[in-house]
């Protein structure tokens, strides 16, 4: 049988084919995936590069971000360094709610478009457009970049604000901002975020702010009195409240602010502004400014006036070198008063509201309540305003019918002049031939001799008629001699300008002005008015010509009844700034520019303002029957006052370099009483007593009053220090923060930061500087999200 045999020849070269096809399996797929690493990592390489290219375009709205930040917060922290004593006085708002609301309310301006109105309940878009002119400019306006999305319904602006929560943190969201960015290979890269901008936290009650009040010697809310006493001097400013400043006094005789028996009062600084009259009383001496040193002050007044001095042998004397700005009137009434003024000088007021007459009916407006004039009612007096740079007079003098017999109301009677002397008010009186009785004034007595149905008084046609209303003249009921009926009969315009082309007429007759002239010799000696030619008068003014005699002067407005809109804007304007100083003594505050611009003196007194109520009335913790008990918040009782002292030892050396004294006081006090109560000599930095105070002693730093500040021994010199006062308040609000031993967190006999308002109840205790805000780290990220 035949054997058959496997043949296995072949198979070598079938494996060589196996192993050669594995291996170029292998090698293709090690290619293919060193292929696939190489294309993957380009796409990482590409996408990396979009995404930081993505993100340097985040940096760019980021920085754009930030520098309408920043410039919201300089406006922001503008408005309330402009607005911060208003700010303070508003028991319903604080420093720091002003200040986000404004900064947050700049913000949605410049991000919507529109303004901010927290009450309204509106939902806000920013704009796309906004973010992306944070753009780069260097950048390809072709490049596919979008900022925010294309649907502005999504755009929300989130606004957390809250205004009750003093330490509340306030900010605004931008909601879902999208940026996607495509480069020139396709690649694309979207981010989407919450954008958040907080309101920076400043320290408002920090040293870095000083309310304006630090910058004062004296602030007396009634009123600010010398009596007594010569070489009694003020350096620095200087408040008084609606009982004004008054000097009166009698031992002065020759007037000489170099040297101190010459003068009662001396005033030296930047500003002087009181609620009501700066008035020298019988023959005191006032100086206010420095001609010879050129320092020259701002000076705020309801009106400037010389009073008494009957039958002295001696002037009431006052010189003033500055801008006084004069609501009401320049009055000399003192007999032999020597009024001398250099500077400017403007009496703004033209009528009640400071606008047009536009009606016939003019009184209503136009009354001596609301018109500035320069008036001269004392006998042998003297005015010199020849030095002025500028003289302004808005207004007008009336006739006063304040002593009207029977009856308490009667309208003044107008005059055509802006400057006069009293004795002028005869040119006023309804002519003799137009007086059936044919005389002016008429007795009494003689009233009833009238005939009826006759008319008392008849103008005719062609004479004067044309200037006088249809009634043509009103009564002055006097008793002479405080017993015997007299009745004047005076002219009744019918507008303003008809007053001042009746006087300038009257008086360029011979037979009127030589009259006049002998009139006013009563009431001027010396030089008698001088004037500065730079001046613009609402009616006519007089002057002292070279014969001795009165002359008409220049400047007076065509048509009184409807100034320039300029002059009446400015008008406005000072009577508003006037108001702010009076309420906050900054030029303008809320206050100021809201409401009738004439303030109620009987209401918003300045110390209310400046202290804080809460802080006045803490001041009794307990009462004791002894006569001077230790209190546990460092108050002393003293004859029913309230007295508390606090040592300033900025050096910490064990030496107190100034005090601060608190007051509550329903009784006068002196400084020799704070001595007492108190223990050790009077020491300079800071009074604040909550009724009235005579100062009898010198005196640097600043002394505020909830009433009257009586200035009584000669030689007494009262000095401001802003600076004192400035480093007392900056070291106290830091001794308040710290624990014992050094500082005074928990004591309170040393506290007293609090009783002001500007400090009282805010809470800032990590807030910074504006200098020391870096702005970026309130700008931060939410909800993150890459494609």
């Amino acid at each position: 049988m035949r054997t058959i045999r496997k043949n296995n020849r072949g198979s070598a070269l079938l494996l060589v084919i196996i192993a050669i096809c594995f291996i170029a399996i292998l090698g293709s797929l090690v290619l293919s995936l060193t292929m696939t690493n190489i294309q993957m990592k380009h796409i990482d390489y590409q996408a990396k590069e979009n995404f930081y290219e993505t993100e340097a375009v985040m940096d760019e709205l980021r920085a754009g971000l930030e520098e309408l930040s920043s410039n919201s917060m300089y406006q922001a922290y503008d408005y309330v360094l402009l607005h911060y004593s208003d700010i303070t006085q508003d028991t319903d708002s604080s420093v720091k709610n002003e200040f986000d609301s404004h900064y947050i309310g700049k913000l949605v301006a410049a991000l919507c478009g529109q303004t901010y109105d927290p009450a309204a309940g509106t939902t806000y878009y920013y704009k796309p457009e906004v973010l992306k002119s944070f753009l780069n400019s260097s950048r390809n306006p072709d490049d596919n970049i979008l900022y925010g999305n294309t649907e502005t319904s999504t755009n929300i602006l989130k606004i957390n604000l809250d205004t009750v929560n003093p330490d509340q943190i306030n900010s605004v969201v931008l909601q879902a901002v999208k940026v996607k960015f495509e480069n020139s290979q396709g690649y694309e890269t979207q981010i989407t975020t919450d954008i958040c901008l907080t309101a920076p936290n400043l320290n408002f009650s920090s040293a870095n702010i000083y309310p304006e009040f630090t910058k004062y010697a004296l602030i007396a809310d009634r009123q600010l009195l010398v009596d007594g006493g010569m070489g009694i001097s003020i350096e620095g400013n200087l408040y008084a409240g609606e009982e004004g400043l008054k000097v009166s006094a009698t031992n002065v005789t020759v007037p000489n602010q170099n040297a101190s028996n010459g003068y009662n009062l001396k005033i030296n600084g930047d500003t002087l502004i009181t609620r009501g009259d700066i008035v020298v009383d019988n023959f005191a001496k006032l100086f206010i400014g420095d001609k010879a040193a050129g320092r020259k002050m701002n000076v705020w007044a309801e009106n400037i006036a010389t009073t008494g001095n009957e039958g002295s042998s001696e002037a009431s004397y006052l010189n003033i070198y500055g801008n006084c700005k004069v609501a009401d009137d320049l009055m000399l009434g003192a007999q032999k008063s020597d009024v001398t003024i250099g500077g400017s000088y403007y009496g703004y007021n033209y009528n009640k509201t400071n606008q047009r007459v536009e009606d016939s009916e003019i009184h209503s407006i136009v009354n001596s309540n609301y018109s500035s004039a320069v008036l001269i009612n004392g006998t042998h007096s003297s005015l010199d305003m020849s030095g002025l740079t500028s003289l302004t007079v808005a207004g007008r003098a009336f006739v006063s019918r304040k002593n009207q017999a029977g009856t308490t109301v009667a309208d003044d009677i107008m005059t055509g002049e802006s400057i006069s002397v009293k004795s002028n008010q005869l040119a006023y009186l309804v002519p003799d031939e137009y007086i059936w009785w044919g005389h002016n004034p008429v007795m009494g007595s003689e009233l009833s001799k009238l005939p009826e149905g006759q008319k008392k008084v008849f103008v005719p046609a062609g004479a004067l008629a044309d200037l006088l209303t249809s009634r043509q003249y009103v009564e002055y009921h006097y008793l002479m001699g405080g017993t015997v009926p007299m009745v004047y009969y005076y002219l009744e315009f019918k507008d303003q300008a008809a007053a001042n082309r009746y006087f300038k007429e009257y008086y360029n007759n011979s037979d009127n002005k030589a009259k006049l002239d002998i009139n006013s010799k009563t009431f001027l000696y010396g030089n008698g008015i001088k004037l500065s030619g730079a001046l613009l008068l609402a009616a006519n003014g007089l002057m002292t010509a070279g014969d001795g005699n009165l002359a008409l002067t220049g400047g007076v407005l065509s048509n009184p009844d409807s100034p320039d809109a300029s002059l009446l804007s400015d008008a406005v304007r000072t009577a508003r700034e006037y108001k702010s100083r009076q309420l906050c003594l900054v030029a303008a505050s809320s206050g100021g520019n809201t409401g009738d611009f004439r303030l109620d003196k009987t209401t918003s007194p300045l110390f209310k303002t400046i202290i804080s109520q809460d802080g006045s009335q803490s001041v009794i913790e307990k009462e004791t029957s002894d006569d001077i008990t230790a209190l546990s918040n460092g108050f002393v009782k003293d004859n029913g006052n309230y007295y508390k002292k606090i040592s300033i030892d900025i050096g910490g050396e064990g030496f107190a370099e100034y005090s601060v004294y608190i007051i509550r006081n329903d009784s006068d006090i002196t400084t020799d009483d704070i001595r007492r109560a108190t223990g050790g000599e009077i020491g300079n930095g800071i009074i604040i007593t909550t009724g009235n105070l005579t100062v009898r002693t010198n005196y640097e730093g600043m002394i505020i009053s909830g009433g009257k500040i009586l200035l009584q021994n000669s030689g007494i010199q009262i000095t401001s220090g802003p600076d004192m006062v400035q480093n007392i308040l900056s070291f106290a609000l830091e001794k308040e923060k710290e624990e014992a031993p050094g500082g005074w967190l928990n004591n309170a006999s040393m506290q007293f930061t609090h009783y002001f308002t500007d400090y009282a109840g805010n809470s800032y205790d990590n807030g910074r500087s504006i200098d020391q805000i870096k702005i970026s780290e309130y700008i931060t990220y939410e909800n993150w999200k890459k494609n």
